[in-house]
């Protein structure tokens, strides 16, 4: 399980190995958000929206869970407006957004 920020730890990433229920952090991860949403596709998890105390955000980043990188993607065509407490799902490799 990773939890990616979150009300008052914004650039914290929490990480809890399921085999042995011990919780760990990383503080490096630049990723200050709440009410986002994240969604898993193969090794990454794509990260939309969300309030970083400046406003809400309309971008997007992919954290790859193999090398521990999070990086912001470059997207076309109609983007969604800013939100934030929306929802998402993944149905193939198509991520949908809902309200916010």
């Amino acid at each position: 399980m990773i939890i990616f920020g979150g009300y008052g730890n914004l650039g914290v990433v929490h990480i809890l190995d399921l085999t042995t229920m011990k919780w760990s952090s990383r503080n490096n991860v630049k990723y200050k958000r709440y009410s986002h949403t994240a969604n898993v596709i193969d090794n990454s998890i794509y990260l939309f929206g969300g309030w970083d105390y400046r406003g809400y955000s309309n971008d997007l980043h992919v954290y790859n869970v193999n090398n521990k990188t999070l990086q912001k993607v470059i997207t076309k065509g109609n983007i969604p407006s800013v939100r934030g407490f929306h929802g998402s799902s993944v149905i193939e490799k198509n991520v949908y957004i809902f309200g916010g």
